[in-house]
């Protein structure tokens, strides 16, 4: 019977010595430290927009991708490189300061996704140090130079964003807009680079904002087009070329514009451009109680129920001073209501209705009374409005308002926020069903065409000589 090569190495081992075998597993050891070592330096970055991005020399680069196209790979590279100080295409000063951020959350976007691919490429020796977040998810590597990379995800709240210095930053994947305005913010003294790659499948904003100025000439960007095909075993790349062609298969036309090419077809079809964070999004507002108010709330058996509450001021604008999105027990959602109806003193506000989307009068709600029956119960009044095709009504009134600056929302209302920058129409003109229970229930209440009515309450007062 053949002898297979493995079982001829042992064999051989086995006959070494002590010392023999110490010394071979140094050999072995150097050598996997060795080639961790040069990895980095034997990096070859893709034809075409892969190798076009890493030598970019704009301030702002943004590498827009197909699925397993490469992109994030890029983004880490250069990660390290100007950690490192090593980028082949520009000088970077060390040691520096640098963020990265996932447009997903902290497991999914860096313990599942960023890490390892860090862990793919970084040189041995290189780092001092690594910090971790609670849930054990890396947070920051201190590398021997003295350089530092902070790890963050879109899933943290905006204000730890803020208040840092950097020296350059990058982000992987679609993400809100308040997170890349509190990141440049950071970079304005260093004026360092930021470099942003991703699936075109959300926030239209990167479209309006970023992308077409782009590719419009602006002087401080350049966007890049990477499709999954560059990543072929054909081409050079690691993806066999029937699993692509198969992956491809599946898709629509428009899906594959997107997910195979990196095309930013998705991002055009925004409902409301009119919409701009810098004017129409309030950090403080005051308002008199007396004031209507009007609240719309959408539940839900399996996603977040959705509740908005909104003032109505006396120039009859709307302004969105509340909302709630989670996923709770119907009874609780009930009781939250009745508490955010209350000032932290106590005293009631004037709600005049509540609108409640039609899904909320099906009874059998998981073998309960209907939502309706159950806010009714606890003293909340609702209005079920008719569903006669306003949607298109509603959608052309609230454009309307944002561009005459009838509508503003409080900066706490994340939510609202979200869905007004990425409610939007895809290539065949249909509203997408994606962010669009907070536009559904603002829609409502449009449509009952709330006024500002102050109706002051009249006390009477009696002299003690007309007694």
């Amino acid at each position: 019977m053949p002898v297979s090569a493995a079982t001829s190495r042992t064999r051989r081992a086995r006959k070494l010595s002590i010392e023999q075998k110490r010394e071979l597993v140094r050999l072995i050891v150097t050598k996997e430290r060795t080639s961790l070592q040069q990895r980095i330096k034997n990096y070859k970055s893709l034809r075409g927009a892969q190798t076009q991005f890493h030598r970019g020399q704009k301030r702002n680069r943004y590498l827009s991708g197909g699925n397993q196209s490469g992109k994030t790979t890029a983004n880490i590279i250069e990660c390290i490189w100007h950690s490192l100080g090593t980028h082949p295409h520009r000088k970077v000063r060390v040691p520096n300061v640098g963020r990265i951020v996932t447009g997903s959350n902290l497991e999914d976007g860096i313990g599942q996704t960023l890490w390892p691919k860090f862990l793919e490429w970084i040189p041995q020796g290189s780092v001092k140090d690594v910090k971790y977040f609670s849930a054990g998810v890396v947070q920051r590597i201190d590398w021997v130079n003295g350089s530092r990379i902070h790890f963050m995800s879109a899933q943290q709240k905006d204000a730890v964003f803020e208040s840092a210095t950097l020296d350059w930053a990058a982000f992987d994947e679609p993400l809100r807009r308040a997170i890349y305005d509190a990141t440049r913010r950071g970079l304005i003294k260093s004026r360092g680079p930021l470099w942003w790659t991703f699936t075109p499948l959300t926030e239209p904003w990167m479209y309006t904002d970023l992308i077409n100025p782009a590719l419009s000439g602006d002087p401080g960007a350049d966007v890049y087009l990477l499709n999954t095909w560059a990543n072929a075993e054909s081409k050079g790349g690691y993806l066999p070329d029937e699993s692509i062609k198969e992956f491809a298969d599946e898709l629509s036309e428009i899906d594959e514009e997107v997910r195979i090419y990196g095309r930013p077809k998705f991002l055009t079809g925004r409902i409301y451009p009119g919409f701009d964070r810098d004017k129409d999004v309030l950090d403080t507002y005051e308002y008199s109680i007396a004031w209507p108010m009007w609240e719309g709330v959408d539940p839900h058996l399996a996603k977040p129920h959705a509740w908005m509450q909104v003032v109505i001021t006396p120039d009859n604008d709307i302004v969105i001073v509340d909302e709630i999105y989670s996923k709770m027990d119907i009874h609780a959602l009930g009781d939250e209501i009745n508490a955010r109806r209350l000032t932290d003193t106590g005293v009631r506000k004037n709600v005049v209705d509540m609108v409640l989307d039609t899904p909320g009068k099906i009874l059998d709600w998981g073998r309960e009374i209907s939502p309706y029956t159950i806010f009714a119960k606890k003293g909340i009044h609702c209005t079920v409005p008719p569903k006669v095709n306003r949607k298109e009504d509603w959608v052309m009134a609230i454009a309307h308002m944002l561009r005459e600056g009838k509508i503003k929302v409080m900066a706490h209302c994340t939510r609202t926020i979200t869905e007004l920058e990425n409610y939007r129409k895809d290539l065949k003109g249909n509203i997408v069903k994606d962010f669009d229970d907070m536009m559904d229930i603002l829609g409502y209440i449009v449509t009952m065409n709330p006024k500002f009515q102050y109706r002051p309450r009249i006390i009477s007062y009696r002299r003690d000589d007309d007694s």
